[in-house]
């Protein structure tokens, strides 16, 4: 049934039609292809005689005129099922593989790889000292398997910490020192300070270096140092 409104000026009816695709019997608000509208008259012959539209809660809806002439009007059939997909099913095959096989007869073998496992573990931090006594840094450096390095470090002080992740694979350029870049202003202006973080094969540590057009020489080091940092080893877990 459709009210008096901007689609029917004295109500109506309102005729949908698609495809029922759940087979429920309604057709939901994405089902509905198509909309179409029977509305009253303002007057039927010659005369002026309204007519009414009557919900009968069964589907259907009856449209009565003064002159005595009705009409029942009822939901159109339900639409044709679709088409069932392919389903499928995955299977462990409990030595890092896993079998996806389908009702149409494929199947296929996924190897879960060696990309995903944690070999190797760097963490490291330390407080900053002098002027920027007040700064944190961490540096974690998760090497996987397959040779991938993910990458978190951080800067923070007693206000705010700013985070920031990053992997390389082996043959990226940065690979060897795995740079972490942060911008974290120390002096609160909008020059926007950056902090790099790289990691330093030779000396075991992490080198930090801070850029910023306030300070006298616009940038300052502090060097790697091996007793920041802890290695774990996860080589033999599983």
């Amino acid at each position: 049934m459709e009210l008096a409104g901007d689609n029917c000026v004295n109500g109506g009816v309102r005729v949908v039609s698609g495809v029922d695709l759940d087979s429920d019997s309604v057709l939901s608000s994405d089902e509905i292809q198509d909309t179409q509208y029977m509305c009253a008259p303002d007057a039927v012959s010659s005369g002026d005689q309204p007519c009414t539209v009557l919900d009968n809660n069964d589907g259907s809806a009856t449209l009565s005129c003064e002159d005595g002439t009705s009409v029942v009007i009822s939901n159109g059939a339900n639409g044709v099922d679709g088409i069932d997909g392919n389903s499928c099913t995955v299977q462990d095959n409990n030595d890092g593989t896993a079998t996806v096989s389908c009702n149409d007869g494929t199947s296929v073998v996924i190897d879960s790889g060696s990309s995903s496992s944690l070999a190797y573990n760097v963490y490291c931090y330390s407080q900053l000292d002098g002027d920027f006594s007040d700064i944190w840094w961490t540096y974690s450096a998760n090497i996987l398997a397959n040779g991938d390095v993910y990458v978190f470090s951080d800067i923070s002080d007693d206000l705010l910490a700013v985070g920031h992740s990053t992997i390389y694979s082996p043959n990226d350029v940065n690979y060897d020192t795995a740079d972490s870049f942060i911008y974290f202003d120390t002096f609160e202006t909008a020059t926007a300070g950056l902090w790099t973080l790289s990691f330093d094969q030779e000396l075991g540590g992490v080198a930090v270096q801070y850029e910023d057009g306030e300070l006298t020489d616009g940038v300052i080091n502090w060097a790697p140092d091996a007793e920041t940092c802890t290695l774990y080893d996860h080589t033999n877990e599983g």
